[in-house]
């Protein structure tokens, strides 16, 4: 007979169930389904803040322990998660199982475009869940429309708290909203700037920076060209207006270049301004003070673009500065 290995089933029960084909479900997957039911039937509280905003690790902390107070003050001996899940501009995305390993892992090489953290207390006992999630979202171009720029209307931060108990909703979501609109500004100095998210604040100053390129590029041709003041002369000598007008035809196909020059004179100011008014409107967006989920190393490439920004703008200033004071002056020593 032969030799026949031990068994840990004497009464055949464990394999009776696999061959009826009993399936055995974890736990995690089961209070993973139990959330989602009782996710989709709880009341809610939710906003959505639309402007630039500036997040960073201690805001992130302050806020991870404020809600874990909350959840212990409604179900103490609930289990409670946390996830976090992180998108770049090229679509790629990252999910964390804990805060503190997203705060630190995350923007080791490159800055998010947005960031979900989502807080939640589950009993499996009672089946009650509350959730506090928040979704920071920046102006940076996803890969799709990098040539278009960024997008000011793109940044916002959106609370949402989920909840049983109305009263623990309303409560948690004044306290964190509270804490969020406190502490999440753009620097003072930036605040200004601002204004480049209004759309049509950009094209008012686009075209208006095309059209003074436009008129000091025209008067510059102008004044270039020696033979206008004997062109002008020629045309007024004539006393008829038929007259007047068969000399300006003269002079544009004179074989001397009067086509040309006129050419020039109607076509360089025209590309001066299309150019100009291409170049502004998405060049000046980009001085829309940039959201920031600063995480980790992502805070020190903040303030180094902050460094880079001040320093442009107040070279700016100074330029603007000392060219309307040489120009003052150089029409005093002129008179």
């Amino acid at each position: 007979m032969p030799n026949q290995k031990p068994t840990d089933d004497p009464t055949g029960a464990l394999a009776a169930r696999r061959t009826a084909g009993e399936v055995s479900i974890p736990q995690d997957v089961i209070a993973d389904f139990l959330k989602r039911i009782a996710r989709d039937a709880l009341p809610r509280i939710s906003r959505k803040i639309i402007r630039a905003f500036y997040l960073d690790d201690d805001l992130l902390t302050i806020l991870d322990e404020r809600v874990i107070s909350n959840f212990g003050s409604v179900a103490p001996h609930a289990e409670i998660t946390n996830a976090c899940e992180v998108r770049f501009a090229d679509l790629s995305t990252r999910t964390f199982d804990s805060l503190e390993r997203c705060m630190r892992d995350a923007a080791a090489s490159r800055d998010p475009e947005r960031l979900i953290v989502l807080w939640s207390c589950f009993s499996a006992r009672t089946g009650a869940l509350h959730e506090v999630e928040l979704i920071c979202t920046t102006e940076q171009a996803l890969e799709p429309d990098r040539f278009l720029g960024p997008t000011p209307e793109a940044a916002s931060i959106r609370l949402t708290v989920r909840g049983r108990d109305r009263d623990w909703n309303e409560r948690v979501f004044a306290e964190t909203l509270e804490l969020i609109v406190a502490n999440t500004s753009i620097p003072r100095h930036f605040r200004p700037l601002t204004i480049f998210g209004r759309r049509i604040v950009v094209e008012a100053m686009a075209h208006a920076l095309a059209i003074i390129v436009w008129l000091n590029g025209y008067a510059l041709l102008l004044s270039s060209d020696a033979q206008d003041a004997e062109l002008q002369k020629n045309i007024l000598d004539h006393t008829t207006l038929d007259e007047r007008f068969e000399e300006f035809v003269r002079a544009i196909f004179r074989p001397d270049g009067g086509f040309t020059s006129i050419f020039i004179r109607l076509t360089v100011p025209l590309v001066l301004y299309l150019a100009t008014n291409f170049v502004a409107s998405r060049s000046l967006p980009r001085l829309f003070p940039r959201s920031s989920i600063g995480l980790g190393l992502a805070i020190k490439r903040r303030e180094d673009a902050d460094n880079y920004r001040s320093l442009i703008i107040f070279g700016v200033l100074v330029a603007l500065v000392v060219g309307v004071m040489g120009n003052f002056v150089f029409q005093a020593l002129a008179g």
